[in-house]
């Protein structure tokens, strides 16, 4: 047993040490803090600013963004899609992956059916549907069951590859009946109850196109909205998110939130209706 000093913490006793991907700028530690009876992990990362140092539970894997890029770009040429943008921070890495030709349309768009990836160093490695207008640089993505999504990790990378692919081939699949949903979109109109809860979880930059937010004369806040149709209010956010300088984790969030949102009221919708 050896011991090590992390900054700012207490005395770690290492028991067990993985190397396997320090080659790749990634050391585990499993230990316990002086004094303490609990098993805890110290994943080491190291970054451009230097190393890092995470705690997690002595189960947890972390898999390097290299290699996480290294498999989806096998299955990318695989699948013959092509990597229309991929980023790295050295701990997340995003990438979407689109077709080469039309898949759909929705109300004249021509959509290309594509795959979003992201990953974190120190969480999941998932694919999503993203659906890509053509007729601008505006994404659709489209959230997918989490068991459905998520890429079991390990050391074995030709069952992550399998993994991904099986995914992908899911994900294509499914695809007409995502760009049904899509074209629901068109059918329903904002109303207040919508635009109050897009309000609520969206800054005002993202909803600026249908949405506004006053002050009345008794100082309480009033949504003003119009009744654009879920299509047109899905183009407007989501061309804010593709055109603000904003990061790939804050794009992915919001762009999951707001489909999530879109599809809860639809569905509300058409029970009310059957």
């Amino acid at each position: 047993m050896s011991q090590i000093y992390f900054p700012n913490s207490f005395p770690f006793d290492v028991i067990e040490t993985d190397t396997t991907q320090a080659n790749h700028g990634i050391i585990r530690r499993i230990g316990r803090f002086a004094g303490q009876p609990n098993l805890i992990q110290i994943v080491t990362i190291n970054t451009p600013e230097g190393p890092r140092h995470f705690p997690k539970s002595p189960t947890f894997f972390p898999l390097a963004v290299d290699i996480v890029q290294g498999i989806t770009e096998k299955v990318a040429k695989e699948l013959n899609l092509k990597i229309a943008h991929q980023n790295t921070d050295g701990i997340n890495y995003f990438a979407t992956l689109l077709s080469p030709e039309t898949k759909g349309e929705v109300e004249g768009d021509l959509i290309a059916f594509g795959i979003r990836v992201t990953h974190n160093v120190l969480g999941n490695f998932k694919t999503s549907h993203y659906f890509l207008r053509l007729a601008c640089t505006n994404g659709w993505k489209k959230p997918v069951d989490t068991k459905i999504a998520i890429i079991p990790k390990s050391y074995d990378i030709n069952a992550m590859t399998e993994a991904f692919l099986n995914n992908a081939r899911f994900l294509e699949e499914r695809f007409n009946k995502e760009l049904e949903r899509l074209k629901q979109y068109g059918k329903y109109q904002m109303t207040q109850e919508l635009a109050e809860l897009l309000a609520q979880n969206f800054p005002q930059p993202i909803i600026n196109d249908f949405i506004t937010k006053r002050k009345d004369e008794q100082n309480k806040i009033v949504i003003e909205y119009k009744p654009v149709t879920l299509k047109k209010a899905l183009e407007a956010m989501t061309y804010q998110t593709s055109h603000r300088n904003l990061s790939d984790i804050t794009k992915d969030q919001w762009d999951t939130k707001m489909i999530r949102i879109f599809d809860k009221f639809i569905e509300e919708q058409e029970v009310q209706t059957a």
